[in-house]
């Protein structure tokens, strides 16, 4: 397809006010898009092209299945063009990789036959019984392809629901992108990349990364967070380890004399001299670059602390 731009043999559609970026084909995965202007020459190379790549790669086009779809092209003109393709002709609006294509995205209905579709597969799973891991990888299935439209149904840990409903909940200005935009870059406690995103490593189990994710998100229910929802009393915020302190996340995986004491023999292990910090974020970061260790050092750090998080 480049070659055939280059050669003037294809011309791509242009996109922007004056045209100024061209596009010829897009592709996912095994699915491929041909975009051109309304012309016969266009019509011929692209059965030329297509035949081409059946030569290099030894794979066969089902032009059976394909479609040759116009936009403000006639019917008639349409049906020439497709029968040289020797495919269908299809219309706007047509769906392409589970979405509707040409349609208005603003409107509820226009996800409507997605959302069905989604409903439909997933009629037979009962996520009740699914473990962290399980549910991660049904988030994964589901998100990539209606991120934005499922985004504010979206369960989160308790302190994001606050901030959610504050963005909803305004009184005044009601919610906005721009009130948005300022919690989001004013807030106390940034949301680096490094500190959340991090917990994502090929060589860790599932539901060990999702449980590390959780944990800095102050998203597990330790007897602080149950308190400030009022399920427990106020009296009853004891750590279980029975050290006598207050149980909150960084005491519980740090501070705790009964379970913070692991950290002291990981380091006795890697024959290292620390200091543990007293926030489990900055424990997290500053974990694998520890007494200058060298940089190839570092994802076998971060591996150590996701799953001894885990086992405490």
């Amino acid at each position: 397809m480049q070659a055939l731009v280059g050669a003037d043999l294809f011309c791509g559609y242009g996109v922007g006010r004056l045209g100024e970026v061209r596009l010829s084909h897009l592709q996912f995965e095994d699915d491929t898009l041909i975009i051109g202007e309304k012309s016969w020459l266009n019509v011929r190379s692209m059965r030329a092209v297509l035949l081409l790549f059946e030569e290099v790669s030894e794979l066969k086009v089902n032009f059976h299945k394909s479609l040759l779809t116009g936009v403000n092209v006639s019917d008639t003109w349409l049906s020439k063009a497709a029968s040289v393709m020797n495919c269908r002709t299809g219309s706007i609006t047509f769906v392409y990789l589970g979405l509707p294509i040409g349609g208005d995205v603003w409107k509820l209905i226009f996800w409507k036959p997605v959302i069905d579709r989604i409903v439909a597969h997933l009629s037979s799973w009962n996520n009740k019984f699914l473990s962290f891991g399980g549910r991660l990888i049904l988030l994964k299935f589901v998100m990539p392809s209606l991120l934005f439209t499922f985004f504010p149904f979206s369960r989160l840990p308790h302190d994001h629901v606050h901030d959610k409903w504050r963005w909803l909940l305004d009184p005044i200005h009601g919610y906005s992108v721009r009130g948005t935009y300022h919690l989001l870059t004013t807030s106390a406690e940034p949301m680096g990349r490094s500190t959340i995103d991090d917990v994502w490593h090929k060589q860790i189990p599932s539901k060990v990364s999702l449980f590390a994710w959780c944990l800095l998100r102050n998203g597990h229910p330790t007897k602080d967070s149950l308190l400030r929802r009022r399920v427990l009393q106020p009296n009853d915020n004891l750590c279980v380890g029975g050290c006598g302190d207050a149980e909150t996340m960084d005491h519980l995986f740090l501070g705790c004399g009964i379970f913070g004491i692991i950290w002291f023999l990981v380091w006795q292990w890697l024959r290292i001299s620390s200091v543990s910090f007293g926030v489990l974020r900055d424990h997290f970061v500053q974990f694998p670059h520890m007494a200058g260790m060298p940089r190839f050092s570092h994802s076998f750090l971060k591996v150590i602390w996701l799953d001894y998080v885990y086992v405490i």
